[in-house]
């Protein structure tokens, strides 16, 4: 199941979801978060993430951490992702590993 997520509150509730009902879940956008550790976590209960769409200014308050400098947090995080190039796109199938 993908879930809408920007807010680092936001996928700490997902994960804690994820834990408690063993949803297999994907973490899509995740752009305001600004913590390694929330990646980190992420990795940790197996959720993959797809992220972006990276803008060059934050567009709402929602956003406010928005910076191409989170995709250095993500990539150490080690966490299992992928980057989304715009808000208008197709999913496939996305396989799992997990």
């Amino acid at each position: 199941m993908m879930f809408h997520v920007h807010k680092e509150v936001d996928i700490m509730i997902l994960i804690q979801l994820v834990r408690e009902f063993g949803i297999r879940a994907i973490a899509n956008h995740c752009c305001d978060v600004h913590r390694e550790e929330v990646f980190t976590a992420l990795k940790a209960s197996l959720v993959p993430i797809i992220y972006g769409p990276m803008d060059a200014f934050p567009r709402n308050i929602e956003l406010k951490h928005e910076s191409w400098r989170n995709t250095e947090k993500l990539s150490k995080s080690g966490a299992k992702f992928s980057y989304e190039r715009s808000s208008c796109y197709t999913y496939k199938e996305i396989s799992f590993t997990a």
